[in-house]
């Protein structure tokens, strides 16, 4: 069993992972800048542990960290939409950028904890050639974007520096249950990640 702490637990993609994670067996923890009831959360309440905090606050990842004690942590908290970012990039700067990099500093006291983030698709721009290669040139055309490239940017020298088990995730565009209205991965892709969440921590024994 798996110790995972998910930021942004409460949205899309965090609670879509978070009832595949328990529904595997293991114990989840959540950040959550809101507060509750969690209507996302709502099958799966009752076991689950949230921790109320702000990503950008580093004295908040710290309490979340010291609660839960990961195995692994996943990246998910931020803002997802690229119109919303579009209209308020500070916003956008502050959480996407410095919710990552209040995230790693926090995360530099507990080594050898897992991690994987979210970062998007977006970080392409408008690819030359389709199915898009992952080593394809990064090209942001939109705020949302360029944060995510940063985000990666940061985990990428975080990595480096600590010699930290780092995956950096590039999904499309998202689609399913309890998504905002503002988003266009079915959810196979959480089933996927939490069977490799297993499987990884397998190999590592």
């Amino acid at each position: 069993m798996l110790r995972v702490l998910i930021t942004g637990i409460t949205g899309f993609a965090g609670s879509h992972l978070a009832e595949h994670l328990v529904a595997a067996g293991h114990d989840v923890h959540g950040l959550a800048h809101e507060d509750p009831p969690f209507p996302n959360l709502a099958a799966i309440k009752d076991r689950v542990t949230i921790q109320a905090g702000d990503i950008t606050r580093l004295e908040n990842v710290r309490s979340a960290l010291a609660a839960s004690r990961p195995d692994a942590v996943v990246h998910l908290a931020g803002l997802a939409v690229p119109t919303l970012a579009s209209a308020d990039p500070i916003a956008a700067v502050r959480l996407n950028v410095l919710g990552t990099s209040a995230l790693l500093t926090a995360l530099e006291e507990l080594p050898g904890t897992r991690l994987s983030i979210a970062s998007s698709a977006d970080v392409y721009g408008a690819p030359e050639r389709i199915p898009v290669a992952e080593d394809a040139p990064l090209r942001p055309d939109n705020v949302y974007a360029a944060t995510k490239v940063a985000a990666e940017a940061l985990t990428r020298e975080f990595g480096g520096r600590h010699r930290a088990p780092v995956v950096i995730l590039r999904p499309a565009n998202q689609n399913g249950p309890r998504q905002h209205a503002g988003l266009a991965t079915p959810s196979v892709t959480f089933s996927t990640f939490a069977t490799w969440l297993v499987l990884t921590r397998r190999r590592s024994r």
